[in-house]
């Protein structure tokens, strides 16, 4: 899928050999940038479950875990002047981020997301942060990296225990799953001076 973009962009960093930076590009270009071929800027119909309903706001959560390192691999690409990504490529990968963010922070799936209490509201916060941060919107990154502590503060508590993660069937993963979501928020926080 697309966040095999990363991988490439880093093999394409590492190596220099051109064929790696061309396939992660055209990957970025198939699924953001190609009129005919991008995906809609929203997540409206994740976890959609036919006959039942057009989509769920829990889906935000399988986006997120990675669509990140996406982010990170358009940054590779434009900070190395890669070929095959064009800052035409570039700034149509913006705008299609900002539509999302704006679709994530003020849709009702999104605005559910993120008043979880849960692992859903870590990734959907970290996720509108690391957006916001990419495409320049710093006083929403810090807005919503500053307001991390509060989730901080009631998920986890004095004894490193996550109660609402504790609850559920995997608690081990889904304790260490929200754990690695935290730690990507305070990569993100750290970038606009907010520490935990």
């Amino acid at each position: 899928m697309f966040n095999s973009s990363y991988v490439l962009s880093l093999a394409w960093y590492y190596t220099g050999d051109a064929r790696y930076a061309r396939h992660a590009s055209r990957i970025l270009q198939t699924w953001f940038v190609d009129a005919d071929t991008a995906m809609t800027p929203n997540l409206q119909h994740a976890q959609i479950i036919p006959c039942a309903n057009d989509g769920r706001a829990i889906g935000i959560i399988d986006f997120s875990q990675e669509y990140t390192n996406v982010l990170d691999a358009a940054a590779i690409l434009a900070a190395t002047s890669a070929p095959g990504w064009t800052a035409d490529n570039q700034r149509a990968f913006l705008d299609w981020n900002r539509q999302f963010l704006d679709w994530l922070v003020n849709s009702p799936f999104g605005k559910s997301e993120a008043g979880e209490d849960n692992n859903h509201a870590t990734f959907a916060n970290m996720q509108i942060a690391a957006l916001a941060l990419f495409t320049g919107d710093r006083a929403l990154a810090r807005q919503t990296t500053d307001a991390a502590k509060k989730l901080i503060d009631s998920q986890i508590r004095p004894n490193g225990s996550q109660p609402e993660e504790l609850a559920r069937t995997r608690s081990w993963h889904y304790s260490n799953f929200n754990l690695g979501a935290h730690l990507r928020f305070a990569l993100v926080a750290r970038k606009v001076g907010v520490e935990w």
